[in-house]
């Protein structure tokens, strides 16, 4: 689609959308810009990755200082988080759709918040402006990064995902963000919003003390916070002590030691990190600690709307399988075939993958995958094999994830 084909899409989504509030009533849309305006700081989270984590880490942070504060997560399982921590599920009837946070709104200001911190929940570009200029209004806007995800929408390129991303950036506001690959993108959209720019400084992605360690896996995500924090006037101390307390989204990634017939194997689950870059990222953390032992084992849970991040991901497990002793690959998800097809092109042999598609009973996918692992190859160490799940968490990979937690011990 041209830029021509992109301006009419999004004048007629934005139509669309004022068609539907006078359908419901101009009084609902005035109310509806009252209850906005009665929030007076009101932060739009986005970009490719970390998004659930730095809304959740900056609620908790913002809850410490005092600030009312109420938060919306798209995550793993879309939440409200009040204004003492509790969570209440979005209601929603149907498709997930932008209009939902009109009801976000109302409640932060029924609640009589001081602050809204709201994960963006749009993907394609001209939604991703509507939810900011028409239904969030930001004061403050943060862009974790910009990675190769969701191309098929947002793409083709990276740099288009970046501008897509770039239509949440506030008018008149401030823009916070660790990304500076594609930074000349955010600027230009920001120097049409009168927005300025920060990102953190450079000591802020270093992890001090024991309690910062537990906070979160990616510096980035504290980084961000603490930045935003210092914007809000929130001390840093108060700030680091909220983050301890906030209760991390389900699909976090996460690693267990589990005790198998075969032998101790260490799960990882990274299923929400779900484009290429961000696990490759997170593999090579992980063998730089030395937390890769025995074989290693790919579960990749294929959703059949995401082909293009099905091919970026084959393109991964060619590299992996070239780098790395990978003893098995097994997908699991819908609709498969394309995945198996497109690894045995890029030459990996097809005794390597195993495609699950009649059950996906935890505990049976558990004994194929200890049953993959060559006994050939195991050695002295401890732990056989690294089980590393990738692609998306829904599904059979949320009920694999649960297995492991109750079979299993938290890896610290």
């Amino acid at each position: 689609m041209g830029l021509y084909g992109e301006k009419k899409m999004t004048h007629l989504l934005t139509a669309a959308i004022l068609c539907i509030l006078v359908l419901l009533g101009t009084a609902e849309w005035i109310g509806h810009r009252r209850r906005l305006l009665s929030v007076p700081i009101r932060i739009h989270v986005n970009g490719s990755r970390g998004k659930s984590s730095v809304t959740r880490l900056l609620a908790a942070a913002a809850r410490e200082s005092g600030l009312k504060t109420i938060a919306r997560t798209t995550g793993t399982f879309p939440r409200h988080i009040l204004e003492d921590g509790s969570e209440l599920p979005v209601r929603r009837y149907g498709a997930p759709r932008i209009l939902e946070l009109i009801e976000t709104v109302k409640i932060a200001s029924e609640r009589d918040a001081d602050i809204l911190i709201v994960e963006c929940m749009a993907l394609r570009p001209e939604y991703q402006y509507l939810s900011e200029s028409k239904l969030i209004q930001s004061t403050h806007g943060i862009i974790t990064n910009v990675r190769e995800d969701h191309l098929d929408v947002m793409g083709p390129s990276v740099e288009d995902v970046a501008a897509a991303l770039s239509k949440t950036i506030p008018k008149n506001g401030i823009l916070i963000t660790s990304e500076s690959k594609h930074i000349s993108v955010f600027e230009a959209r920001a120097i049409k919003q009168s927005t300025l720019i920060q990102l953190p400084e450079a000591a802020d992605f270093y992890i001090e003390s024991d309690r910062e360690k537990r906070i979160s896996d990616f510096p980035e995500n504290t980084a961000l916070v603490r930045t935003m924090c210092r914007e809000l006037g929130i001390k840093d101390d108060t700030a680091i002590s909220g983050m301890a307390k906030a209760v991390p989204d389900p699909g976090i990634l996460s690693v267990f030691d589990i005790d198998t017939n075969a032998g101790k194997v260490r799960a990882v689950n990274a299923f929400s990190a779900n484009d290429p870059e961000s696990t490759e990222l997170i593999i090579r953390d992980m063998e730089k600690k030395g937390h890769l032992e025995g074989q290693m084992v790919i579960i990749y849970n294929h959703r059949d709307d995401r082909g293009q991040r099905g091919i970026a991901f084959c393109n991964l497990f060619s590299k992996l399988d070239k780098h790395h002793y990978v003893a098995a690959f097994l997908l699991i998800g819908k609709n498969t075939l394309p995945i198996f097809s497109r690894m045995r092109r890029l030459g990996i042999g097809k005794d390597k993958i195993i495609r699950e598609y009649r059950s996906t009973d935890p505990n049976s996918l558990m004994k194929k995958i200890t049953a993959a692992v060559d006994s050939r190859k195991i050695t002295d160490m401890q732990t056989i094999a690294t089980l590393i799940g990738l692609g998306n968490f829904a599904g059979p990979a949320y009920e694999l994830v649960q297995c492991w937690q109750r079979s299993g011990r938290k890896y610290a």
